[in-house]
């Protein structure tokens, strides 16, 4: 994912350019692209935690479940907005 956020910033004024749609997109996926980022890391600094007994079991298996989700749909929406931006791309 790191990788696809370095691509779009390179080609995100270009599209930016191109018109509203395109930016909305690029837009919407850099924000969920940060959000994932987020996620990986509240998931690792959870595990670290929880390995440093700072939080009880319950806790982490809790919060693991829900950052678990929240990553998931993350993704689902990158790879959603990515696959619409190539269908536009590739229709131009």
């Amino acid at each position: 994912m790191r990788q696809v956020n370095q691509r779009l910033e390179k080609s995100a004024k270009a599209l930016k350019s191109q018109g509203q749609y395109y930016k909305n997109t690029v837009e919407k996926i850099m924000v969920a692209d940060q959000r994932r980022t987020d996620m990986v890391r509240n998931l690792e600094d959870l595990e670290r935690k929880y390995r440093l007994r700072q939080i009880p079991k319950d806790l982490y298996q809790r919060l693991t479940h829900e950052y678990t989700k929240e990553l998931r749909s993350t993704e689902s929406t990158i790879n959603k907005e990515l696959s619409a931006l190539r269908l536009l791309v590739e229709r131009e």
